[in-house]
C-alpha cells in the first residue's frame, strides 16, 4: 500500500484550495482489504478561477508499504527502484476554464476478496471500515465497482447458469448464492452507510464457460471471445444480474461492457476489440437494457464506453 504526501500541496504564493466538485482534482489510488480505486467522469459545476495557476510542488514524498500473505504485515519498504522515486521538484500548470472531464466522484472496487476478509472481521472491525470509507467521518468514498460474475479477486470461478446451450437463461439463478456469501453484505453495508451518495458500477470479467469461443470462464478467448450465437443471452443474462441485484439491495447505476476487453489474462476474461464491442452494444446489450428499464425489470442504467 503506498501513500503519497505532499508538504506543502502547493507552494505560496500560489495556494487555491481544492473545492469538490472542481476542475483541480488529484487522483489517488487505496488499496484497503482488497479494494482498489475507481473512477467515473461526466459534468459537474463550474469552477471560477484565474485564466490559468502555475505552482511549484515541493518536493513528493512517498512511503511504500506492504502486506502480504506470506510476508510483510503492515511493514515499511525501501522504494524499489530509481523509477520509483519521484522527481525532486514538479511544476504544476492549471487552466481551469479549459472543460475536458470533470470527475463526479471517486471510490474503490468492491470484490469477492475484499468481502471474504470484511466478513472474517468483527463486527465493531466491519462497522469501522465501512465507515472510514464511505461514512460521514471517513473518506466520501461515493463510487464503487462490482463484478458480475466472479472475477480474478474471487476464490473460485462461478456463474449464474452454467447449462450450455441455456439460451433462455432457464436456469439462471437469481438466489446469486456466491453473490451472497462473499460480495453482497459488504456491498449493502456500504450502501446504508452512504445513501444516496454512493454509485454503483457494474463490470463483467467473462460470460459463462459455454458463452465463449475457448469454453472457459479463464482466459479471454482471443480473437472471438464471445460466441455470436450467444451474445443475445449474454445481454440478456447481465440484464437479469442488474434485475437480481437489485432485488438484493443492491441497485447499479453505470455499467460496462466488458473490464480489460483486450487483455490476455490468465483469470476470468473475455476478448472484445472495439468493432465487437460496438456490435455487441447496438445489436443486444442497449436494447436489452432500453427494455429492461422501461418495463421496470430494473432501475435505468448508464451504459460507459
Amino acid at each position: 500500500m503506498g501513500k503519497a504526501l505532499r508538504e506543502p500541496l502547493l507552494s505560496p504564493p500560489h495556494h487555491y484550495p481544492l473545492r469538490t466538485p472542481n476542475k483541480l482534482f488529484v487522483l489517488a489510488a487505496f488499496v484497503t482489504l482488497g479494494i482498489v480505486a475507481a473512477l467515473i467522469c461526466s459534468s459537474t459545476t463550474k469552477y471560477v478561477a484565474p485564466a490559468s495557476i502555475t505552482a511549484q510542488i515541493s518536493p513528493l514524498l512517498v512511503e511504500l508499504w506492504e502486506t502480504a500473505k506470506g510476508g510483510n504485515k503492515l511493514t515499511e519498504v525501501h522504494l524499489r527502484s530509481a523509477s520509483m522515486i519521484p522527481p525532486a521538484n514538479v511544476t504544476l500548470v492549471i487552466w481551469p476554464d479549459d472543460e475536458m472531464q470533470s470527475i463526479i466522484g471517486f471510490g474503490g472496487a468492491l470484490t469477492q476478496a475484499s468481502g471474504v476478509v470484511w466478513r472474517k472481521l468483527n463486527a465493531d472491525l466491519r462497522r469501522q471500515v465501512v465507515e472510514l470509507f464511505f461514512g460521514e467521518q471517513g473518506i466520501h468514498a461515493s463510487l464503487a465497482r462490482v463484478p458480475i460474475n466472479s472475477c480474478d479477486f474471487a476464490e473460485a470461478s462461478y456463474s449464474l447458469d452454467d447449462l450450455p446451450g441455456d439460451y433462455t437463461l432457464s436456469h439462471f439463478d437469481a438466489r446469486l448464492p456466491d453473490d451472497e456469501e462473499q460480495l453482497l453484505p459488504l456491498v449493502r453495508a456500504a450502501l446504508a452507510v452512504a445513501g444516496e451518495r454512493l454509485q454503483l458500477l457494474a463490470s463483467p470479467w467473462s460470460p459463462p464457460a459455454w458463452m465463449k469461443s475457448n469454453g472457459d470462464m479463464n482466459g479471454n478467448g482471443a480473437p472471438r471471445g464471445l460466441r455470436p450465437e450467444a451474445a443475445a443471452a449474454w445481454a440478456k443474462y447481465i440484464s437479469r444480474w442488474l434485475a437480481a441485484f437489485s432485488a438484493h439491495g443492491a441497485n447499479v447505476s453505470w455499467l460496462t461492457v466488458q473490464n480489460e476487453p483486450l487483455a490476455p489474462s490468465p483469470w476470468e476474461a473475455c476478448y472484445f476489440n472495439a468493432t465487437q464491442e460496438a456490435n455487441f452494444i447496438a445489436n443486444h446489450l442497449g436494447p436489452t437494457l432500453a427494455v429492461a428499464a422501461a418495463t421496470g425489470r430494473h432501475p435505468p442504467v448508464a451504459l460507459l464506453g
